[in-house]
């Protein structure tokens, strides 16, 4: 493996890690963990640490290292303003245009997401919650509107992963997530396009509070 794909690489994996509720804002990233984890070199995972920092989704603090950024209450107001615009557009396409078999994995990541709000695991829940985003994305099928949402995505996980800690968010958060999925499921396409807005208004509205 070359050097770039083994950077590259470094990147793409910590970049995913982010959108998977692995990591959430203020957790250190150690350099020699991620070597260890992705089976690449230190340097390949400095400049994929640095192209993240490069994105704002990572910053370095003296004696810390390199951290994983917490968003300002204003950048994560704005942030998550540009995603309903976005988001609540994808869902009303996504009901319009799902397949079957799109449908049954909808019911199974909303049968998981369940599962982990009532066992009250918050990064279980998280992965569950981008993989219906991811999933809602495939479904709208708009590379163009795809490509706009996922330039956001990693940031707004961030700010939705640190919202779920806020009390009493995760069941709320789980609920909000299946009205989307029932209204996308049943063929509701504004009210699928509703509760994604009134899902991203929440968030905004427990982001204001830190």
């Amino acid at each position: 493996m070359t050097h770039t794909s083994m950077s590259t690489r470094a990147y793409k994996a910590i970049r995913s890690s982010f959108l998977d509720g692995r990591y959430f804002p203020n957790e250190r990233l150690i350099e020699t963990e991620l070597v260890t984890q992705l089976n690449v070199n230190r340097a390949a995972v400095r400049e994929g640490l640095a192209r993240l920092e490069q994105e704002g989704l990572v910053v370095r603090r003296p004696g810390r290292g390199a951290i994983v950024r917490a968003f300002t209450p204003q950048e994560s107001h704005d942030i998550l303003e540009m995603r309903v615009q976005m988001e609540t557009l994808t869902v009303r396409w996504a009901c319009e245009r799902k397949t079957p078999q799109q449908s049954l994995q909808l019911e199974q990541i909303l049968e998981n997401m369940v599962r982990s709000s009532e066992s009250d695991d918050v990064k279980g829940f998280a992965k569950s919650q981008a993989s219906m985003h991811s999933l809602v994305l495939t479904m709208a099928s708009a590379n163009l509107l795809t490509s706009l949402v996922k330039t956001l995505s990693a940031h707004s996980a961030l700010i939705r992963h640190r919202s779920l800690s806020t009390p009493g968010r995760l069941p709320q958060s789980s609920e909000e997530h299946l009205r989307i999925g029932e209204a996308l499921l049943r063929g509701d396409c504004e009210g699928a396009a509703e509760s994604m807005r009134r899902h991203l208004k929440n968030v905004q509205l427990s982001t204001s509070q830190w």
